[in-house]
């Protein structure tokens, strides 16, 4: 196509019309040549091609620390790949590591799932590493690592990283959290010579208030000296040919006025079955009375008190019957028990013992018959307490699934009528309705996609996966349609019954895939960056929290015509109030990138963050100097309040063992050496 050209106007000081600059013309001729040349060099790195976007962001992120903002599915994984290959074709160029490239992602199934990205894209020799595995020993130009893993071997081998000439932070945005990321920027901001930073994320910052928005994505920016933040703009997506449609949004917070009405004739069609001669406690909304004692009620507990919350509601006898029925089977268990073996109740302990998430396990090693029913009646006290008691659902079909057997009959005696009271009273159509919906939402979404349908059902806790996995294998309406499993983080298990192996979550991803399953349930795992392309529908179960779940669950559907399903919102964090938040950070990026970035590096800025770091290191040391007990908890406390951790390492000397305890602060390094004759001894003492 012919470039029109503009002609000048007359100068006062002539009447001749100027000529054009030829010289200015070849220049930009030059200049659109040596773009060309750029976009030709940067392709030829790796083996799919790359997109017009992903070569403007390679060219100015192989210069400086950066952070890429795309959305799932555009290709961030793949501008990692250029940019490692880039590191290793130019090691003579850079400061630190010859050329090699850390890639930190912050799961285990993202290593596999990454390092196979990396080395089809260029082959390069790639390594894994996490906490299933030893360090390797090979060569190799990317280490692909779980940060958690890799500090921990900063302290144990003396690894440091100035080995590396690159280091990729996926998921970039858990730094401004407490996540095994933000420990390890702290540790980058004291290492000499620096490598060269990449961040990767399709949203920064968690915050939904809009002045909050800016100062974490300045505080990321300054936690990772990154003095670039780079994106591209919907219509250069598409331009490029990025085709990730966004699905269409349903809303199914409440159920309609006639499902409501049949819901209250069944009720009361019950309470005519039920034994009149029965007496029955009150009945109080599930859903009202302990939200009511957390926001309006005498008794007020903050956010981190659900335990206490859930206490008060039992002892007061505000909770429901359901839960009062359930708790006093368990204290009648916990007798029985006391009665032949030594036991004092994991409900009533301080410390690790006390925590929910500790009783299940307490009682898994106890000797007894009855241990087993009360470790599945704690699992279903836990999923009360830390949902508020709002999911007497859960609670009433997990007890289905791990008690409503025969051998548990058995053993209960006398206790088993008590047990099929609890059971009738969590069949209540009152306890249901999440479940109805569920059903529901599950019917029209198979109608929508008939035999095509792919969906990821997402939930906030891993138990609830297999919950939902019980409810849906014994629904008449659904089993037949839904081939479904759990996936979720395999690090740790889900409780002392319940577990997805490594294995069988790579199965499932790759069943998920083939259409052998056509429903995967899962946690935030599937969430953040795992492959599953063939999703054509997400149905959020639990309410969205953040922002950045908000992007990375719908992000999961990419299909044409795909479809987002939101059973519930939390009061205060809206739908309407989590988009607009993910408009607000966009709009910032967009149109206010280069005002962030300098905000973040200017003299204020830095001196404010100075200020606030100084203030933290203050009342970290007030602590320590009145801190008794055990000083491995003390140094553990003392650096969570710091932002930091303790980084250890253990070597033979003597006929004994050295440990190095060593802790970072502002003005540097603080260390400890201590020679003990075990390294227990060795790392107490230090």
């Amino acid at each position: 196509m012919k470039q029109a050209t503009k002609k000048s106007q007359p100068s006062s000081a002539s009447t001749h019309t100027k000529p054009i600059d030829d010289g200015k013309k070849s220049q930009k001729i030059e200049k659109d040549m040596l773009e060309h040349q750029e976009e030709l060099n940067w392709r030829g790195l790796v083996r799919t091609p790359l997109r017009q976007y992903q070569v403007k962001i390679c060219s100015s992120a192989c210069k400086q620390n950066s952070i890429v903002v795309l959305p799932t599915g555009s290709g961030k994984t793949l501008i990692a790949a250029t940019l490692a290959q880039w590191h290793r074709n130019h090691n003579k160029e850079v400061e630190t590591g010859n050329g090699k490239t850390l890639f930190l992602v912050p799961t285990i199934m993202l290593v596999k799932q990454q390092s196979h990205a990396v080395e089809s894209n260029t082959g390069l020799r790639v390594a894994q590493f996490h906490g299933e595995l030893k360090w390797p020993t090979q060569e190799y130009d990317v280490l692909v690592s779980t940060p958690a893993s890799f500090k921990k071997k900063i302290g144990e081998l003396k690894i440091s990283f100035t080995m590396f000439s690159l280091v990729i932070f996926d998921e970039v945005h858990h730094v401004v959290k407490q996540h095994p990321y933000k420990k390890l920027a702290k540790l980058l901001q004291i290492c000499a010579p620096k490598p060269r930073i990449l961040g990767l994320t399709a949203t920064c910052t968690y915050a939904v208030d809009g002045g909050k928005i800016g100062d974490e994505i300045i505080n990321l920016c300054q936690e990772l000296g990154v003095t670039a933040l780079l994106s591209a703009t919907t219509e250069e997506l598409i331009r490029d040919g990025y085709h990730g449609a966004t699905p269409d949004l349903t809303k199914h917070f409440e159920s309609s006025s006639s499902d409501k009405g049949e819901r209250k004739m069944e009720e009361e069609e019950e309470k005519e079955e039920s034994d009149s001669d029965d007496e029955k406690p009150e009945v109080l909304s599930v859903f009202g009375d302990v939200n009511d004692i957390i926001t309006n009620g005498t008794a007020k507990f903050p956010p981190h008190q659900s335990k206490e919350a859930f206490f008060y509601s039992i002892e007061s006898g505000e909770a429901s019957p359901l839960l009062l029925r359930t708790m006093a089977l368990t204290r009648e268990i916990e007798k029985r028990i006391a009665a032949r073996i030594p036991f004092s109740s994991p409900m009533e302990a301080k410390g690790k013992k006390g925590k929910v998430s500790e009783w299940a396990v307490y009682a898994s090693k106890l000797n007894n018959p009855l241990a087993s029913i009360l470790m599945h009646l704690y699992e279903a006290l836990r999923l009360m307490v830390i949902s508020w008691s709002t999911a007497p659902d859960l609670m009433s079909e997990y007890l289905k699934m791990t008690l409503l057997h025969k051998e548990y009959i058995d053993l209960m005696g006398d206790l088993a009528v008590e047990f099929n009271a609890i059971l009738k009273e969590g069949s209540s159509p009152k306890y249901l309705e999440r479940f109805d919906r569920l059903e529901r939402v599950l019917l029209d979404q198979l109608k929508i996609h008939g035999k095509n349908f792919r969906g990821i059902l997402f939930v906030q806790q891993k138990l609830t996966t297999h919950i939902l996995k019980h409810f849906i294998d014994h629904n008449d309406q659904l089993s037949p349609k839904l081939r479904c499993d759990c996936i979720y983080a395999t690090s740790s298990e889900c409780n002392p019954s319940f577990r997805v192996t490594p294995t069988q979550s790579r199965e499932r991803v790759s069943g998920f895939a083939s259409g052998d399953l056509n429903l995967l349930i899962a946690t935030m795992v599937a969430e953040e960056g795992m492959d599953i392309p063939a999703a054509n529908c997400i149905i959020r179960f639990d309410p969205i929290q953040t922002p950045v779940s908000l992007v990375q669950g719908r992000g999961r559907a990419r299909q044409e015509k795909s479809t987002f399903v939101v059973m519930g919102e939390m009061e205060g964090r809206s739908l309407e109030e989590l988009s607009h938040a993910e408009k607000h950070q966009m709009d910032l990026l967009h149109t206010h990138s280069k005002a962030l970035i300098e905000t973040a590096h200017s003299d204020q800025a830095l001196r404010k963050k100075r200020m606030a770091d100084e203030n933290r290191e203050s009342s970290a040391k007030k602590y320590l100097e009145n801190a008794t007990g055990n000083p491995i908890s003390i140094i553990k406390t003392f650096c969570m309040k710091l932002g930091c951790e303790a980084l250890e390492s253990f070597s033979k000397e003597g006929g004994g063992v050295k440990a190095i305890v060593s802790v970072h602060m502002m003005k540097g390094m603080f260390e400890s050496q201590v020679v003990g004759k075990s390294k227990q001894e060795a790392k107490f003492g230090a």
